[in-house]
């Protein structure tokens, strides 16, 4: 009888191990996927201009007590008349210390502006990760 228990202790810790070496050889392998922060504020963007990696994050939060709504297009940046050309993003409203996170997986400049204020602009730049 004791011999079995041993035995039962030894396979349940020999899996125990093999678990954990198995999870870290997984985790080790899994892609780094880093989130850049953007605070919109009432008349600008912290920062407005954003480099990243495909497969990153960037997650614009609301940093003042005003709604914002991201939209894809350049807004009045560099005497640009507000425009929504671009389409293809709508964050929709959000409040004071709310936010909104976009993946991005393309890599590209994408130009973005503030529906509420189109004077707030935002430049993401991604490149592919090697």
């Amino acid at each position: 009888m004791k011999k079995q228990i041993i035995f039962v202790l030894v396979c349940i810790f020999t899996s125990l191990i093999a678990f954990v070496s198995m999870y870290k050889l997984i985790s080790l392998n899994k892609p780094t996927v880093n989130v850049h922060v953007v605070s919109l504020l009432k008349n600008k963007a912290e920062p407005d201009i954003v480099a990243i990696k495909t497969g990153d994050y960037v997650q614009f939060n609301s940093s003042d007590s005003n709604n914002h709504e991201l939209e894809q297009g350049e807004g009045n940046a560099n005497g640009n008349k507000h425009d929504h050309k671009d389409r293809g993003l709508g964050s929709g409203n959000f409040k004071a210390d709310e936010g909104y996170k976009l993946q991005f997986k393309k890599e590209g400049i994408f130009f973005f502006h503030d529906h509420y204020n189109p004077d707030i602009n935002i430049t993401v730049v991604v490149k592919n990760k090697k």
